[in-house]
């Protein structure tokens, strides 16, 4: 039996294999030629960004937050194509330079999480105002001096990663607000352990690899809730005469401070500084630090207990509405069975006056 070729000119069997070829060679250009900033799904990429000079940003959600990364993509600047809902920012490793344009992160109102370490920036001034809600900020590895008072002002600032600058003593003359808990100025220019007020939230604190030279009780003892302190490969010489290494080493013991350092205290002066107790000064620091903390705790329980009493009265509106609502319904049923029964008792009547006054049959 012949096959259907057969049955077909021998132009149309030409055709048709030409037409097969240009459409298998037209889907090949087609998957070639797609855009490179197209969405792309997969396990964790949700979307690459087009950026400069066809360096590309990705997206991904960790822990269900939008979070994008331009690291390590020689950028000169924050694209302008990054999504402005975004929570995460990573743009470490690139070629940031000196102070970034006002307002840069102002679109970016969600923004929690943002990473500029390994960069060449030296001034972050009218730009980290705009992040009302930033947690995290990394600028470790730049070139900065100073940075501005509004940094230390965020409400919600938690870590805080100022590593490799050259950040002085001058930074930190100030009464920080922010709830940090977390703060490394490791390998700066500090002589003295920053002087910035009661940190009732202040848990770890990195100091090493600057030019500390001096230390005392009085210096750590604003920090109450401090568990880990750092001072390694500071130039660190104490006192023996004013027993400011053995208090410092007791303070640390007492209040369960994992301490790193390089500190050695004198076995000759422990006994006579064992007895020596803390300055009225050092106890004022820390009682004020603990103060904050019994205040804030009183706030929160004032907090949820108003929560808790005006969901109860809510409540309680609720189910007296939905009460009225119910006795208003079943009184409107009442109401329209009554008119209904008076209707159906008057028609009644009328039926029988009308047929008293029909004349009777012959």
């Amino acid at each position: 039996m012949k096959t259907d070729s057969t049955f077909l000119p021998n132009g149309s069997t030409k055709a048709m294999n030409i037409l097969l070829v240009n459409g298998i060679f037209s889907l090949i250009l087609c998957m070639v030629a797609a855009p490179a900033g197209m969405m792309v799904f997969g396990q964790a990429d949700l979307v690459m960004d087009q950026g400069q000079s066809g360096r590309t940003c990705r997206y991904t959600r960790p822990y269900s937050k939008l979070q994008v990364n331009c690291s390590a993509k020689n950028l000169g600047e924050i694209p302008s194509t990054v999504n402005t809902k975004v929570q995460i920012m990573l743009m470490s490793f690139n070629r940031l330079r000196d102070q970034l344009p006002p307002h840069t992160f102002a679109p970016y109102t969600s923004l929690e999480n943002l990473y500029l370490g390994e960069n060449f920036l030296n001034d972050i001034n009218n730009t980290i105002e705009d992040l009302g809600y930033l947690q995290v900020l990394d600028i470790s590895y730049n070139g900065f001096y100073v940075l501005p008072s509004t940094l230390f002002q965020l409400p919600y600032l938690r870590k805080l990663y100022l590593t490799h600058n050259f950040i002085g003593d001058g930074t930190f003359e100030l009464r920080v607000t922010s709830p940090i808990q977390h703060l490394a100025i490791a390998t700066n220019k500090l002589t003295k352990i920053p002087s910035i007020g009661p940190q009732p939230s202040l848990t770890h604190l990195n100091l090493s690899s600057n030019q500390i030279n001096r230390l005392s009780v009085d210096d750590i003892a604003p920090f109450c809730k401090l568990s880990t302190l750092d001072i390694t490969n500071n130039p660190i010489n104490l006192d023996e005469s004013s027993c400011d290494c053995h208090q410092f080493m007791t303070w640390v013991e007492i209040r369960n401070i994992t301490l790193a350092s390089n500190i050695a205290c004198k076995k000759e002066t422990l006994d006579s500084c064992s007895a020596k107790s803390f300055a009225n000064e050092t106890m004022v620091s820390y009682n004020e630090c603990l103060e904050m903390i019994e205040i804030a705790e009183a706030q929160a329980v004032a907090k949820r207990t108003w929560i808790t009493v005006g969901s109860c009265i809510l409540a309680v509106l609720v189910c007296v509405m939905i009460g009225l609502y119910c006795v208003h319904k079943r009184n409107k049923k009442r109401a329209k069975k009554t008119k209904k029964a008076q209707r159906l008792a008057t028609n009644n009547a009328n039926t029988e006056l009308l047929n008293g006054n029909l004349p009777e049959a012959v």
